[in-house]
């Protein structure tokens, strides 16, 4: 597995992206409201659907991309940022790994066992690489369910074996 787990491009999607759509939509926004002030009554219902529209984006546009954290493998541990601080998680914290295929960027969660500092989930942008299959989870995530396994089992092992 690769020492930085999480793609490069985490630091643009969780702040930069969101800030520059926001900022651009809600600006364009604003705009139109101003311009259909005084106008026709459908000119101010179509504002006030973008501005609907835009605030619906804007929402889903943070709950995808706000919970994204950097996730690296050191020393037999994950190192999870979200760039003011950073936390280890260790293999056995893992309960198990899922990917949501369907949003452009396939962002990978890892389920942990017991609320951490960052929560219960861990999601992050996994490195970009061609796609054939869309359907099908990145080879990542079961690389990281493999290495919670082997954690969770050698865990198993020295519980059960006699003192």
């Amino acid at each position: 597995m690769r020492d930085t787990l999480s793609s490069r491009a985490t630091f643009v999607m969780k702040f930069v992206f969101p800030a520059i759509w926001i900022v651009g939509f809600g600006a364009s926004t604003v705009a139109m409201l101003r311009g259909a002030r005084g106008s026709s009554p459908h000119a101010m219902a179509g504002a006030w659907i973008l501005t609907a529209l835009w605030l619906a984006c804007s929402a889903v546009l943070l709950w995808f991309c706000a919970p994204l954290k950097r996730v690296r493998l050191r020393n037999g541990c994950l190192l999870v940022s979200n760039f003011r601080s950073e936390i280890e998680i260790a293999p056995g914290d893992i309960e198990r790994v899922t990917q949501n295929k369907w949003v452009n960027f396939r962002p990978i969660t890892i389920h942990l066992r017991a609320p951490g500092v960052f929560g219960r989930k861990i999601s992050f942008i996994p490195p970009s690489h061609v796609i054939v299959a869309f359907w099908r989870a990145d080879r990542l995530v079961e690389q990281l369910e493999r290495f919670a396994h082997a954690a969770t089992a050698e865990l198993d092992t020295a519980h059960s074996s006699p003192s």
